[in-house]
């Protein structure tokens, strides 16, 4: 809480913090379990709504906080349930890919913030989620890693989501996964 009200403090006051102390507080909320929090105040920082440098990407560090949050934070009272925070990292993913691909990052270079992670904490968010509900969207998204050449798929990722498969009833589903992870 700590961070929280220290970064309500200063805004309060006026004061414009630089991106790296408001990185700082998505880090530790994160690690505390406030996913939600977290996701929000990640949400504020200047790369989300700008289109520049890699300068402004934000330190893989807090990305795989963040990210970690949203899969393995408990689910307590006033956090969103799995579903909502599944879909809730998909849109932070959603800016950070967009946020890369401004920041002049193309098939001739190499991106300055490996997104792997994130695309495989999301994925497994979604596999997370109460009877198959969302089983659908996470294997679009890992269809859409194998394609993408800049994206590692975790084998964890593979069997989570296979598992997840199987616990709601589509079996054929979970060995079409699990052959695409014997394929790659």
């Amino acid at each position: 809480m700590l961070v929280a009200e220290c970064l309500a403090e200063a805004r309060v006051a006026g004061v414009s913090l630089p991106p790296e102390s408001i990185e700082a507080g998505c880090r530790a909320l994160a690690n505390g379990g406030q996913f939600k929090r977290a996701s929000d105040l990640f949400q504020t920082l200047p790369w989300a709504s700008s289109s520049s440098s890699p300068d402004l990407l934000p330190h893989p560090s807090t990305v795989r906080a963040l990210f970690a949050a949203a899969v393995q934070a408990p689910l307590g009272p006033g956090e969103p349930d799995a579903t909502a925070r599944a879909d809730a990292a998909r849109a932070v993913l959603d800016a950070l890919r967009e946020a890369v691909s401004a920041a002049g990052t193309g098939a001739d270079s190499e991106s300055p913030l490996d997104l792997s992670p994130a695309f495989n904490r999301v994925v497994r968010a979604y596999a997370r989620c109460a009877g198959g509900a969302r089983l659908d969207v996470a294997l679009a998204l890992l269809s859409e890693m194998v394609a993408d050449d800049a994206v590692a798929v975790d084998g964890s990722t593979f069997g989570a989501l296979a598992a997840s498969c199987i616990e709601a009833g589509r079996a054929e589903l979970a060995e079409e996964v699990l052959d695409l992870r014997d394929y790659f």
